[in-house]
Parts: C-alpha cells; structure tokens; sequence
C-alpha cells in the first residue's frame, strides 16, 4: 500500500528521490538512537565512578530524573 507521501513523489516524477529522502531520515534516527544511548552509557560510567550529579548531567546531557532512573 502507498502512503500519500509516496503518491505524491510518484505524481512529481520523483519516486527515487522519495526513497533517498526517507533513507537519509532512517539515517539520522539511527545516529539520534545511538548518540541516546551512548549519552546513557556515559552516565552510567560517570555513576559508577561516584561523579558530581551536576557534571554528569552536563556531558551526558540526560536530565537528573533520568540519571537517577539509571
């Protein structure tokens, strides 16, 4: 089934392009997910060696609540 954005690139003659955008967003949400959980994985180190919360929250940039939810 077509969604309406793919009918529209079908209709604009750029159907390949459609594809290629919606492979660069695929992209950019993978870097987003990954850069996410790094930023957790950060935390959890920066925890575990008894760090500041307030320098913690500042390189892993996660909220206290999140942090303390680690």
């Amino acid at each position: 089934m077509l969604t309406e954005y793919d009918e529209k690139m079908i209709s604009r003659g750029n159907y390949k392009l459609g594809f290629s955008d919606g492979e660069e967003v695929g992209i950019q949400k993978g870097r987003a997910e990954g850069k996410a959980e790094r930023n957790v994985e950060l935390a959890k180190e920066m925890l575990a060696d008894n760090e500041p919360m307030q320098k913690i929250i500042k390189f892993s940039h996660l909220t206290e609540e999140q942090i303390k939810a680690l």
